[in-house]
């Protein structure tokens, strides 16, 4: 009878939440955790899951590849880190590099806890906070960083400034800016524990 009873949940959640998880969460009714656990809805979630944390892995792998030959590149020129725009650069791919990395590790770092739904999640909500905190620091980075390339074009296409007087009146709040607002944002998100992992808007532990 209660196999029964279960087989009768699972084909109920099958049949009228197959492909709706809000209407599955607004069901005013106690669910059959077993037949949950082998619902197709939860195997589709599973899967879909799992195929964009790969992408976010494979991304993440050729990202880590080419900003490590950039930088590279930029300390075997003969400028090296001479150069303002050199740099630049090196900061950009450094920011890449912190955000790259936790991508590529994807669910590894998601808590354990969220294995029924995630696979491959082994971590912790340490891990967790470890991995939203490198990526909020490296995307911030590469994002203020980016900002900052751009203005110093502009400074010297549009306003006619030389390499000199970027060096010494702008550079030093390009990577201020560019290192302490991610910086202090992700040690804020972290402290106040505000990282958290959703399987149905993402792959990775991100803050919210």
């Amino acid at each position: 009878k209660e196999r029964k009873m279960n087989s009768n949940n699972a084909a109920a959640i099958e049949n009228i939440f197959a492909d709706n998880w809000d209407e599955l969460f607004e069901l005013n009714q106690r669910l059959d955790l077993d037949a949950l656990l082998e619902s197709e809805l939860l195997a589709a979630t599973r899967h879909s899951s799992e195929t964009v944390s790969n992408l976010y892995s494979i991304s993440g792998s050729i990202s880590i590849v080419a900003s490590t030959l950039l930088i590279v590149h930029i300390l075997r020129s003969y400028d090296g880190l001479t150069t303002t725009y050199h740099r630049l650069i090196f900061g950009l791919s450094i920011a890449d590099l912190f955000s790259s990395f936790p991508l590529t590790l994807g669910t590894v770092m998601i808590p354990k806890e969220m294995n029924y739904i995630m696979p491959h999640a082994v971590g912790s909500m340490t891990t967790c906070n470890i991995q939203g905190a490198l990526i909020d620091i490296g995307m911030g980075g590469a994002a203020m960083y980016n900002c900052c390339i751009c203005l110093y074009f502009y400074a010297i296409i549009k306003c006619n400034k030389k390499d000199k007087y970027i060096r010494e009146k702008l550079e030093r709040w390009f990577h201020g800016v560019s290192i302490l607002h991610p910086l202090i944002f992700a040690i804020l998100a972290y402290f106040q524990k505000l990282y958290f992992f959703d399987a149905y808007d993402g792959a990775y532990c991100f803050s919210g």
